[in-house]
């Protein structure tokens, strides 16, 4: 059985709707047993652009209104339901294309796993756009290996849903940048020419899609015609976290007056120098952004380039050690902790959201409980995976299984490019990789079903 071929099967015609939502419900087990959607911190920026129609600096503000017709609709409860369905839709669509039939039980079933022993539950049911990273891979996979029959309306579907899903989050950028290449590379080698080129086609003016969209808002609400309004501070906060920054920058505050050299007192009081420039309540960065916003960018990106051409020896070193570090972590439930949200997103949530706030505090989270539904079953599994994804490569291409192979090397690229990407640009974080491990349990389950039917059609 190959993915588009026709498997007639007489079920109820309810059945697959039935199987989504249940598989939907499976996925949020996690903020049911929360009490409430779980909160991170920078929540309160995407909630304040779906209630108040804002335009943050630092963040795409697309899936803020992505997720507003829901809130206004239903709640906040809402936002993390439709999350599910869409979730469970994509897989939904990747297991019908990649085993030729439309099984509720397996869709049910690859939820049930997913559900216990994967990351994705954390991210289902976290108002986040975290949950879209594995996802927008998804989808690249799918229309450069198992496009929809329908060349059309399900492809423009499909590259649609993709652009939307990569303007979520600028990382999405980056990391579409370096897959799509290498989902066509895979796609050439496994000999699927055509398709692959048409697949990778399709992706490429997504992701152009989604660049000129973001840079279009920007340039209409920010008069900047760029995707992302402060890529250069975010970037500098990363040299100043990994201890090369500093040192460029005092000596550049020595050689003449910078509007950044008021930021270095609030980069000693922070845990982390780069955060506290960032993030610190004592940071004139805000100000220095509202009052001379060219100016600002000019003197980041020059403390940029003087740390990357006097340290280049250093600066890779520590990108590779990192992007190794960040390679291997994956908790689930980091940056839930309860003081931090509350703290930065839970005023937000008591101006506008009183309801959903009064629950958040009797929640697991909010009371500082939630590590009580985190276990280490999820790493277990993606690292068993992981280690196990060169053997179901080479099996896949000793049966000639092209989907398969397919499928191994587009995650397996994904992870290596998610964990770059986020420890280069932003830092070390269990949260990054944990919103793309849960790919590894899907590759296992996707694997099993492959060989069960090849031996099927065997037998």
């Amino acid at each position: 059985m190959t993915p588009g071929e026709k498997f007639i099967v007489h079920r109820p015609r309810l059945a697959w709707p039935a199987a989504h939502l249940l598989a939907a419900l499976l996925l949020l087990w996690i903020a049911f047993a929360n009490g409430s959607p779980l909160f991170f911190p920078d929540s309160g920026a995407y909630l304040s652009v779906s209630k108040l129609l804002g335009y943050p600096w630092d963040r795409p503000p697309t899936y803020g209104l992505a997720i507003a017709p829901f809130q206004l609709a239903f709640g906040l409860w809402g936002v993390i339901v439709a999350q599910a369905l869409f979730a469970t839709w994509v897989i939904g669509v990747l297991l019908e294309r990649v085993t030729g039939l439309r099984s509720p039980l397996a869709l049910v079933a690859a939820a049930a796993l997913l559900a216990g022993a994967s990351s994705l539950p954390w991210f289902v049911g976290q108002l986040m756009p975290d949950l879209f990273t594995g996802l927008t891979i998804l989808l690249i996979f799918l229309l450069v290996f198992a496009p929809p029959d329908s060349p059309r309306g399900a492809c423009l579907l499909f590259v649609l849903l993709l652009s939307v899903l990569i303007t979520f989050h600028l990382s999405h950028i980056a990391i579409a940048v370096l897959l799509i290449p290498v989902a066509l590379f895979a796609g050439v080698w496994l000999g699927l020419r055509r398709t692959a080129l048409i697949g990778a086609t399709q992706a490429a003016i997504a992701l152009l899609l989604a660049v000129l969209a973001l840079s279009m808002g920007n340039w209409i609400v920010r008069d900047q015609f760029r995707p992302a309004l402060r890529s250069e501070g975010f970037l500098l906060a990363r040299l100043l976290d990994a201890g090369l920054a500093g040192e460029v920058l005092d000596r550049a505050c020595a050689e003449r007056p910078l509007g950044l050299c008021a930021a270095r007192p609030a980069m000693k009081h922070a845990w982390r120098p780069g955060q506290g420039y960032l993030w610190h309540e004592e940071s004139p960065r805000e100000a220095l952004h509202r009052a001379a916003p060219e100016r600002t960018r000019a003197e980041e990106a020059q403390i940029i380039r003087r740390t990357v051409a006097e340290r280049p020896a250093d600066v890779l070193r520590i990108a590779l050690r990192d992007w190794l570090r960040q390679l291997f972590r994956g908790a689930s439930g980091d940056g839930l902790e309860a003081n931090t949200v509350e703290r930065v997103a839970l005023p937000i949530l008591r101006e506008h959201f009183p309801s959903s706030a009064a629950a958040w505090a009797t929640s697991l989270q909010g009371n500082g409980r939630l590590d009580l539904l985190a276990w280490p079953l999820d790493r277990v599994v993606a690292l068993l995976v992981g280690l196990a994804s060169p053997f179901i490569l080479l099996a896949a291409r000793r049966r000639g299984d092209t989907i398969l192979a397919g499928l191994t090397i587009v995650i397996v690229a994904a992870l290596l490019a998610n964990a770059a990407v986020c420890s280069m640009l932003s830092g070390v974080f269990d949260r990054y990789q944990a919103r793309v491990t849960w790919l590894l349990p899907l590759l296992a389950i996707v694997a099993f079903l492959r060989f069960r039917l090849r031996r099927s059609g065997a037998s």
